[in-house]
């Protein structure tokens, strides 16, 4: 399976408009780092939204189907994601 990747222009607009000065400039290096990241963050932000939902199905009873994410299940995993990172 390959991994998708973030694509480099849409970083370094993000750091554009998150930035007071436009001005503002990043070198390749620092936006490869950046791109691994936001990957990881991202693979974590879902793992961990999984595992809670998977949880949550056990308590119910309903253990072995198939996990459907919802928004509200990474914004359930969101504060412990942001202070872990």
């Amino acid at each position: 399976m390959s991994e998708a990747e973030i694509p480099p222009e849409l970083l370094t607009r993000m750091l554009q408009e998150f930035s007071d000065d436009k001005r503002t400039r990043i070198s390749s290096a620092a936006l490869s780092a950046l791109t691994e990241y936001f990957s990881t963050f991202i693979r974590e932000a879902i793992w961990r939204s999984a595992e809670m939902r998977k949880n949550e199905a056990k308590k119910g009873g309903m253990e072995g189907g198939t996990v459907f994410l919802e928004v509200e299940d990474l914004e359930k995993a969101a504060p412990q994601l942001l202070l872990d990172f």
